[in-house]
């Protein structure tokens, strides 16, 4: 007799693939522009690919070297290119999912779960973040994995459990920075935990496992950080806002308790969009709609348990604070909140039903109320998946130099392979950028360095085989007449975005 498969498993199964389309669909082309950590992401995922034994370490930022695994194995099904690259984050933001709504069955009901899964999948912020080519989601999964072992150990009080958190409690430590509020993160259950009665000696044996196997796991990557401290904690002091680094450059002349104030203020303004330029919608993030469920939960979650509201709203509180401390430049800057992303769909979920509940005393008829339910569900699905393939690619902001970079290596990949690039763009943009090292990693770049006032400009040493291609920025106009003359067979080609001009290009047979 064949066993029939649960329905919530096969919806849940739905649901990861319909997931995984939208993340993947049309990826080479959106986001249209390749930011320049994708660019630094995908080198040190081909570093990895070059050396695959070599895992422990640091690569781009002060990043573990694990971190770039993913990448590199999507560039290893999928080539090294743009696709390649960000499926690594695509299948992440997909491998989330399921694990979400296991982890939301041990502390909801089955509606709630599967509710609160859809609205996160389907989320134009989730969506964008699955969809750069980055290491960001894998600081989420990480904390959605450790969580869904933790809290199932807990319930059943098995060993197994407990060992299984250690080891993704360890092998988190390997991924996005944001993940290092996870060990805050168990505090409150695992508190929790030894509260109750059970048998003290089961609770220290299922902690000494948790913990020795997070040892066990980390240590390779511990024991590099402790050979080199400083690259531990370099990245947070770049970001960190009251060091020297960070306040230098946002340009802060506060004292440290104005520029908290400021910070804070900036980060719960939803309505100034994304400034990381990585996703740069300039909307507003949240709707209306969910912004109004959300205050709805944060109030109905006083319902809950002492524990569960407890750990909930810590979760929101680090994920607000950690906004508020690193985000750097000015928030809202998307990529660090995106440990946050769960808990805030948790929040609105927990405030739909809150407020279907407040309907019930009108006296609906169910039917109603269930048409009311899908109703609200289907408006902030639609929503949320309009404003990330319609509204966004309209409304975005992204850094000049991956803006000229993506552009130029557009232009570039399709001339010769035997052309050289001059490069009349610095401090606007240097030739060993990340976005053009990646993209057009078979074309010899080389920086003229920066023009002179008096409009001296150097040349190339030497004549090269081939085509020879000048690429000027648009402040040194100059440049380009000099050359012209130099040059005066070659073909001028000026690229612009809006009725103004990105760069001049000169090709020289």
């Amino acid at each position: 007799m064949v066993r029939k498969i649960p329905a919530d498993l096969v919806l849940l199964l739905l649901i990861t693939l319909a997931s995984l389309s939208i993340y993947s669909i049309n990826l080479s082309n959106l986001p249209s522009i390749v930011h320049g950590d994708e660019g630094e992401t995908a080198l040190s995922a081909i570093e990895i690919m070059k050396n695959p034994t070599h895992l422990i370490g640091i690569g781009w930022f002060d990043l573990p070297l694990l971190s770039f695994v993913p990448h590199a194995i999507g560039m290893w099904i999928f080539g090294q290119n743009i696709l390649g690259n960000r499926m690594g984050s695509a299948i992440f933001g997909a491998m989330t999912i399921p694990f979400f709504y296991l982890f939301l069955r041990k502390l909801f009901n089955k509606t709630i779960s599967v509710t609160a899964t859809i609205l996160l999948a389907t989320s134009h912020m989730w969506i964008a973040l699955s969809r750069v080519g980055i290491t960001y989601l894998q600081a989420t999964f990480f904390i959605i994995l450790t969580f869904y072992f933790l809290f199932s150990g807990i319930k059943n009080n098995k060993k197994i459990y407990f060992i299984l958190t250690g080891i993704s409690l360890g092998l988190s430590m390997y991924s996005y920075y944001a993940v290092r509020v996870l060990p805050l993160l168990i505090l409150p259950p695992l508190i929790s935990y030894f509260l109750e009665k059970r048998k003290l000696r089961d609770k220290l044996l299922n902690f000494f496992l948790l913990i020795s196997f997070a040892i066990i796991i980390f240590l390779p990557q511990g024991l590099f950080f402790l050979s080199n401290p400083e690259s531990f904690s370099s990245r947070t002091n770049m970001v960190y806002i009251f060091s020297p680094i960070a306040k230098q450059w946002t340009n802060y002349n506060k004292d440290n308790s104005g520029i908290l104030l400021e910070q804070t203020g900036r980060t719960l303004n939803i309505f100034a969009g994304d400034n990381s330029t990585q996703y740069g919608y300039k909307g507003q993030l949240i709707d209306y709609l969910s912004l109004f469920f959300f205050g709805l939960g944060l109030l109905s979650a006083f319902k809950l348990k002492t524990n569960l509201k407890l750990f909930l709203y810590l979760w929101l509180f680090f994920s607000v604070l950690g906004q508020i401390l690193t985000s750097i430049p000015p928030p809202i800057f998307l990529p660090r909140f995106v440990i946050g992303l769960p808990i805030l769909y948790i929040f609105i979920t927990l405030g739909i039903f809150e407020f279907l509940k407040l309907m019930s005393f009108l006296r609906l008829k169910k039917i109603v109320g269930k048409i009311l339910f899908f109703c609200l569900i289907f408006i902030l699905i639609f929503t949320n998946i309009w404003t990330y393939f319609f509204r966004y690619p309209k409304t975005f902001i992204s850094d000049s130099g991956s803006i000229l970079s993506t552009k130029i290596s557009n232009y570039i990949n399709k001339l010769d392979r035997n052309s050289v690039v001059y490069f009349y763009t610095e401090p606007y943009l240097y030739e060993n950028y990340g976005t053009l090292r990646f993209l057009t990693p078979n074309v010899e770049k080389i920086s003229m360095g920066v023009p002179g006032n008096n409009g001296d400009i150097e040349m190339p040493s030497s004549n090269h085989n081939g085509r020879n291609i000048f690429i000027i920025h648009p402040q040194y106009f100059f440049v380009l007449n000099k050359l012209v003359k130099i040059f005066p067979k070659g073909e001028i080609k000026n690229f612009n975005n809006t009725n103004v001009v990105q760069f001049y290009s000169l090709e020289v047979n």
